[in-house]
């Protein structure tokens, strides 16, 4: 959106910064660092309270039953996902459709990894989306993104 403001830059010389994509980048950077930092514990105690914390992590190896991982956030990835998603809307070229492709494949690996911490979370049980599902569901994405991209594309640049 605020790359928008670059319409009006030559009636408003300081909108004229919004052009260039360091700087769109950096406040990117600086906004979804401060939404996490700002919402992300509230987030988290919203959603799951204490049931988001402290989860043992298991090996999806059958021959190891050692826990991998002790006393890691669940709900962390909604916030990221969130303030990425709020930081991209805010600072991005909305008229590119990269930046709606790759917004699609993070919305979406977003979803499986809610999925499976929602399904861990409140089952109260170690229950989450089988390996081999959630890699078939990724490649599907995946794919799916590529071939938008080669459709979104320049002709020679795209398949060369």
């Amino acid at each position: 959106m605020l790359y928008w403001l670059t319409d009006v830059s030559d009636k408003i010389l300081v909108f004229n910064v919004f052009r260039y994509l360091s700087i769109r980048a950096g406040g990117a950077l600086v906004t979804a660092l401060v939404l996490m930092v700002l919402f992300g514990p509230s987030t988290i105690n919203l959603l799951f309270g204490n049931r988001g914390e402290n989860h043992a992590i298991h090996s999806d190896d059958l021959s190891s039953p050692t826990i991998v991982k002790v006393g890691t956030l669940t709900m962390v990835g909604v916030t990221l996902v969130s303030s990425t998603l709020v930081s991209t809307l805010l600072w991005a070229n909305l008229h590119s459709p990269y930046i709606w492709i790759v917004l699609g494949v993070t919305i979406s690996f977003g979803l499986i990894g809610f999925c499976n911490n929602h399904m861990r979370a409140t089952e109260h049980s170690h229950s989450r989306l089988m390996a081999r599902t959630q890699v078939l569901i990724e490649t599907l994405i995946a794919a799916t993104a590529w071939i938008a991209m080669v459709q979104s594309g320049r002709a020679p640049l795209t398949t060369s």
